[in-house]
């Protein structure tokens, strides 16, 4: 892990889902137990990504957007 830290990524995380309204983060889980089908899915944190564009004439338009990001094991 420390000669190659991007590499946790790859190793930590599974998949990753966007949705309009939120986020799902599937991580690569196991503690010594039998493959299990159910997953858990637990709400982290809310994220909100603001935008700004400025058009022609000088009219600025903002976006707003949330997302609710959730942990799947």
């Amino acid at each position: 892990m420390k000669k190659c830290p991007d590499r946790a990524i790859e190793l930590f995380i599974k998949q990753i889902k966007v949705y309009d309204k939120k986020i799902e983060i599937y991580l690569n889980y196991s503690i010594n137990q039998p493959h299990v089908n159910e997953q858990t899915s637990k709400k982290q944190f809310t994220e909100t990504h603001i935008t700004q564009r400025t058009f022609k004439g000088g009219t600025t338009k903002t976006y707003v957007k949330t997302y609710d990001v959730y942990v799947v094991i």
